[in-house]
């Protein structure tokens, strides 16, 4: 296996790849363009970066490295990568979306301040021939009513809460790929949830056919294969950032699932995966990716440009390194756990507005080993064992919600093979979980799945209005919630100890207005109980 590997890192993987958006300009950093001089904190604000450069792969910080520094009155700085980019435009071709780019590649980059002040912004870009550095301009960033960027509470960390110090209550449900019509399908499904007061989505960066796909199968020269990212797709990221950040909603940005390192059943994506050595990759297994410094340098990359694109904006949650990560093949947990640390550690240094970092398993139970790292902020549970799904909930809320950090339920069905509907068209398994949720102390509500072939055909929208009105408002991380466990005690003990079973009984298990769902007052005495 080491001389597999050895192999593999000699010989499969060349690098920098021959894009086609290499450049050989001589390299000159001119400035920095910004359409405003004055900002409010926790705004994101674009820059257009005015520099010419030679490289091959502009995706890869090796071949050319352009990053912003920003400096505050008192001389405190920190910096940011840039990123590289085309404009797009999108279209409805036959019942499917297309984006068509346009224009010439160019390099831009986002910041955000967090605190009033002035600021000085200036590039600093590196090619293979040297170093340059532009002229600076200068930025006025004034105070805001916005909440900022959502952390775990100093307070109590089991809940989270926003840098102005507000609580934030995650309430929402995946909605991971946009199937063929892509962004216009957000369109209407952020509309709809952001109604009802949704304010928290997810969705996958991967695998390659998803349609927000960071690598998509295919050679580097047609702008596609491992470290080269599908500018098309990042353009539809950007497009649903921007549309979530207008209703409210934070996004979850799931990087990786399973499937890219699975093969030989139903979830194989190995076949098709560009990290697969005859793809053009550099792994001859999957077991590879977790030991490949390879692979971590490529995985490093994929991290910085996502921090370059992404991390400015508040409407980023967190970041998720997978979906389900015990479902690779032969899944290696102390190998995977290594990973994760060394992983969440580098980004937690490319990241300078801290986002929340975390990772999720098909099993409910998890990896209590994974999840106690110091560099994983948030614990949660993916749950379809069965459709009693509210069980799920109050067990894995009662077991996880004592290790020290904010857990909540990440997905959540009555099955993983389909939405069930035609057996609860009134969506019981979203609304349940969700609410119970919410009882027992979770950090966020239960997640729904089977958004677009469940929620969206049957209007399922207003179940979370309600949830949403009841949880506004809550202070989570100052109130010092607790789960209590009822006890029962005589009001007067009788003399003589009753010992005969008692059977409690109930009405139909439903939702629709009776008056099983009424309020129940229960009498108790030696000959029995009644009730109404």
């Amino acid at each position: 296996m080491f001389l597999a590997a050895f192999i593999g890192e000699l010989l499969a993987w060349k690098s920098p790849a021959i894009t086609p958006y290499r450049s050989s300009k001589k390299l000159v950093a001119k400035t920095i363009v910004s359409q405003q001089s004055e900002v409010k904190i926790y705004e994101p604000l674009e820059l257009d970066l005015d520099v010419d450069a030679t490289f091959d792969n502009p995706f890869d910080d090796t071949d050319v490295n352009i990053r912003v520094v920003v400096e505050d009155e008192k001389g405190k700085s920190f910096d940011l990568p840039s990123y590289y980019t085309m404009e797009g435009e999108r279209s409805l071709q036959s019942g499917k979306e297309a984006i068509k780019l346009s224009g010439k590649g160019r390099w831009k980059a986002k910041v955000s301040f967090l605190t009033p002040g002035k600021y000085t912004l200036s590039a600093i870009a590196k090619d293979r021939t040297g170093t340059s550095v532009t002229n600076s301009i200068n930025v006025k960033a004034t105070a805001s009513d916005a909440q900022g960027f959502v952390k775990v509470s100093d307070q109590d960390r089991r809940y989270f809460e926003t840098t102005s110090g507000g609580s934030f209550y995650p309430l929402g449900t995946n909605v991971c790929w946009g199937g063929d019509q892509g962004t216009y399908n957000y369109d209407k499904w952020l509309t709809n949830y952001a109604a009802q007061g949704v304010n928290f989505i997810r969705i996958w960066l991967s695998p390659g056919w998803n349609g927000f796909s960071l690598e998509v199968p295919g050679r580097p020269t047609d702008g596609k294969g491992l470290g080269v990212y599908a500018l098309e797709n990042l353009w539809r990221i950007d497009y649903v950032m921007a549309l979530a950040r207008s209703k409210g909603i934070r996004v979850k940005m799931c990087i990786e699932s399973y499937n890219v390192l699975r093969d030989n059943d139903s979830a194989n994506y190995w076949e098709q995966t560009p990290h697969s050595i005859a793809n053009g990759g550099i792994l001859h297994t999957p077991r590879e990716f977790w030991e490949s410094p390879s692979m971590d340098r490529v995985f490093l990359q994929k991290l910085r440009y996502l921090v370059a694109r992404y991390s400015a904006d508040p409407t980023v949650f967190a970041w998720e390194f997978w979906n389900e990560v015990d479902l690779t093949r032969d899944f290696p947990v102390e190998l995977a756990k290594d990973w994760h640390q060394r992983m969440a550690t580098a980004l937690r240094k490319m990241d300078p507005y801290k986002h929340l970092i975390s990772t999720s398993y098909s099993d409910p139970m998890g990896k209590k080993e994974i999840d106690l790292l110091n560099e994983i902020d948030f614990i949660q549970s993916h749950s379809y064992n069965s459709p009693d799904v509210i069980s799920q909930v109050a067990i894995q809320q009662s077991r996880k919600g004592s290790w020290g950090k904010p857990h909540y339920i990440g997905e959540i069905g009555a099955d993983f093979e389909g939405p069930r509907g035609v057996d609860d068209p009134t969506g019981l398994q979203i609304h349940d979980p969700m609410w119970l949720s919410i009882c027992v102390g979770s950090s966020g509500a239960a997640m729904s799945w089977w958004w677009d072939n469940y929620i969206e055909p049957n209007n399922l929208y207003p179940l979370y209005g309600a949830a949403a009105r009841f949880v506004d408002g809550i202070q989570w991380h100052k109130q010092g919630f607790r789960q209590t466990q009822p006890k029962i005690s005589w009001r007067t003990p009788p003399t003589k100890p009753v010992t005969r079973d008692l059977t409690l009984s109930s009405g139909p298990e439903e939702w629709q207005a009776s008056p099983y769902n009424l309020p129940r007052t229960v009498k108790v005495s030696e000959e029995g109980f009644s009730g109404q």
